[in-house]
């Protein structure tokens, strides 16, 4: 099912789609399943990453590097945990850190940004988001795991989130 998924997402966003399903060692004669789920695909001529692997470890990254218009687009959104939010006086998930004004516009108001945190209220979806430059490139990078249920919804989000940003702030 999970794999089906995959296959729909990938056709309809035009990626490619490697899986590998593996068993590890773990020690002992032990052994542990490794299923990797791999999404590339392309937008605007610069490549995006999705990763999901679940087995021993339950984790997922989409990353993706490029040139921007404007420097100064460091940021990093973190996730407020439910336990928390119920203590806070604010109930939004995230918790965006930007010095740049228009980045923190783009990131409050984008639709698929608020998408994900619909996911996160509703789930324990709790993703790290960040943005820095290494080496004259932008690196956008997301880590989460998978440990909630219907993990393979935030994948779509994630993308168009993706694209939103490379449309916005590449050069």
């Amino acid at each position: 099912m999970i794999k089906s998924e995959f296959r729909r997402i990938a056709e309809k966003y035009d990626a490619k789609f490697k899986y590998q399903d593996n068993d590890i060692s773990i020690g002992m004669g032990a052994r542990s399943p490794r299923v990797i789920y791999k999404l590339t695909l392309e937008h605007s001529e610069i490549g995006i990453i999705l990763l999901n692997e679940t087995g021993t470890a339950y984790v997922g990254s989409v990353s993706s590097s490029f040139k921007t218009v404007k420097h100064s687009l460091d940021f990093s959104i973190n996730t407020n945990t439910h336990f928390s939010r119920v203590f806070s006086r604010s109930k939004l998930p995230f918790k965006i850190k930007s010095s740049n004004l228009n980045l923190n516009a783009f990131l409050r108001d984008n639709q698929n940004l608020k998408r994900l945190e619909t996911i996160a209220n509703k789930t324990k979806f709790e993703p790290y988001i960040r943005g820095s430059y290494e080496e004259n490139l932008f690196q956008l990078k997301v880590d989460y795991h998978l440990q909630f249920s219907d993990w393979q919804h935030v994948i779509e989000p994630l993308l168009d989130f993706y694209k939103d940003f490379i449309e916005e702030f590449s050069a």
